[in-house]
Formats: C-alpha cells, structure tokens, sequence
C-alpha cells in the first residue's frame, strides 16, 4: 500500500485534469487536422503509444513533431521513456521540433515539468504556486514530513515536505492568505535540464515550437509557460486556458450527487507578464499563456480543408524559425 505521505503529494502534484472529450479531440493521441504530405509517422499505432509522433519535410529542413494529448499518462515512468526515445531520435534527425499540445486536458504538474526538462538543455524555473494556507494544511504538511523521515522515503520527497512546511507555517504565522511561490516537484525554483546515467544532457537542443490553444489547461497552461519564460520555445495557435492547477473537488452539499472543485494553490510565472487585455501579472489562472504567433484553427477555412491553412501556417513559421536560429 502506498504510504499517506506519498499519496498527499501525488495528489498535490496533480492539476486539474478535465474530462477528455468535451470537446472535439479533447485528450486525444491522434491531431485534430491532416498532417502535411511526406508525413512519416513513428508513433501512434500500437495502443502502447502514449504520444502520436514522426517527421516531415519543409524548404529541405526535416521537421520532426510530437503530441503529447494529456499529462496523465497510464505510467509517466513508462510515458517518460518513450518520450525521451523519440527526442533522441528527432536530436539526431530533425533541424527542429514541433510539439503539439492543443486540446489537452492536462494532468500531473510533475509529468509536465519532466516533460520540459527533456525539451530545454540548461537550467530553468519551473512553475511556481502560492499555497492557500490554513491551520489544517499546515498540521498536513508537518505530519507528511514525519512520517516520510520515518518511513526513510527519498531525500528529494523528504527536501520537498521540509521546504512546503516550512513555507506554509511562516505564511501562517505571518497571518498571509498564501504562500509565496513554491515548489511542487523539486527542493527549489531551479530546475536542470534531464540527464542519463553518465550525468550527460538528454534534452533536445534544436528549435523549438509548442502548439496551443484555448483548450489547453492546467498542465497545459504551464508547460508552454516553463518554456516561454525560459526562451526555450516559440509558442503558436491561441493563448491556453487559464485554469491553472493544484485543485481538489469536493461534496456540493450532504444531500447533493455534485462536487464542487476549488483552487488550492495560484499558478506564477519567473516573470510579471504585460497583454493588452489583462493587467501586468505573474499569474496564470484566467490570464492564461499569450502565443507569440497567434493563429485561430476555429475559422470555416480550417474546418473545409481538414486543417490545412493552419499547419501550413505553423510549417511556415516553424521553417523561419530554424533559419532564424541558424541551423
């Protein structure tokens, strides 16, 4: 049986994770549009295959592309291997990377982080949450570093408890309404890049684009964020969702079937953000993350031509990106 300590911070560590299909190709492995001519697909067939995957051709630069369709794989342990099979095949193969993440419900706040630090080759800050703090949360805390100090868990579980505890009980005593931003999957706000056993750098080094739109939530609201903030990628499509993470649900009444779900924590980025729409902030929840190339799949055109105009549209700025890295 998996100890308490483990399970509250599995549950911690999980965003808000919607219910695949609500919309049309909501959690789905397959994209929602046609991939260009000379697609050559890797992964996607074999009902192991967490990611849809391959590589294709464009102004002589061979592409590669991945979607990853959820954070809340079956196994993120199993899920990370195939990933980083594939950026080692694409590092070896490919001048750039696509990685589509449109129409994703999100999933593990720690699965997405593992997932950008096999997408960016130096250190970056992961995303930070201001913990809602009470005295319950507090004892919480304080009793799951004990009991993982007991139970002799792993130094890294037992530098997370100590760093959240210690964090949540200033806040307390202060008489603050939250922390200040913390982490969720590591000791600090600094996160390396993967590395193998030898300690050499796995992740992938080339260009880099992270497709989204407004169906990307939760985890999918942090991801493109990590990378945006850190200059590792250039995101396309609509700015994500907003609806940020560290959520729980809970009974709507004694005599009610319904749940309520509530925030627990407020999703910051490394950075204040200024859009012309919203106030200078450094939240995520219902600002969401702005694109740098906006681009709408929702249009008639998209609709009549399977997607056409719009992975022309990201091919092409995909093809000006390499040229503009110098690869």
């Amino acid at each position: 049986e998996q100890p308490e300590y483990l399970r509250a911070l599995a549950e911690l560590q999980t965003s808000m994770a919607v219910e695949p299909h609500a919309e049309l190709g909501s959690g789905l492995r397959t994209p929602i549009y046609a991939l260009p001519g000379g697609f050559v697909q890797r992964l996607g067939r074999a009902s192991t295959d967490f990611f849809y995957s391959g590589a294709f051709l464009a102004h002589d630069y061979r592409i590669g592309y991945i979607r990853i369709p959820s954070y809340s794989p079956p196994s993120a342990t199993t899920a990370l291997q195939q990933f980083e099979a594939e950026i080692a095949y694409f590092q070896q193969n490919t001048d750039g990377l696509i990685v589509d993440q449109m129409r994703n419900p999100g999933g593990q706040l720690c699965f997405g982080e593992d997932v950008v630090a096999r997408l960016t080759p130096y250190d970056f800050r992961p995303t930070g949450y201001e913990l809602r703090v009470s005295w319950s949360r507090v004892r919480s805390f304080y009793g799951n570093l004990a009991q993982a100090r007991n139970q002799n868990a792993d130094s890294w579980v037992i530098d997370l408890y100590e760093a959240l505890y210690k964090d949540v009980s200033a806040a307390y005593r202060e008489n603050r309404g939250r922390t200040g931003p913390v982490p969720l999957c590591g000791p600090g706000m600094t996160r390396s890049p993967a590395t193998d056993r030898d300690g050499n750098v796995i992740a992938y080094t080339k260009p880099l684009m992270v497709i989204v739109d407004e169906f990307s939530r939760s985890t999918a609201d942090s991801v493109p964020a990590m990378l945006q903030d850190a200059r590792r990628a250039i995101l396309f499509g609509m700015r994500t969702n907003g609806a940020g993470g560290t959520n729980t649900s809970l009974p709507a009444g004694a005599y009610s079937e319904g749940t309520a779900g509530m925030t627990l924590g407020l999703m910051t980025r490394a950075a204040p953000v200024a859009t012309p729409d919203y106030p200078t902030t450094h939240y995520i929840e219902n600002v969401g993350v702005r694109p740098d190339i906006e681009a709408d799949y929702m249009t008639r055109d998209n609709l009549l031509q399977r997607g056409r105009p719009f992975v022309e549209a990201f091919t092409e700025a995909m093809v000006d990106h390499i040229r503009r890295s110098g690869n």
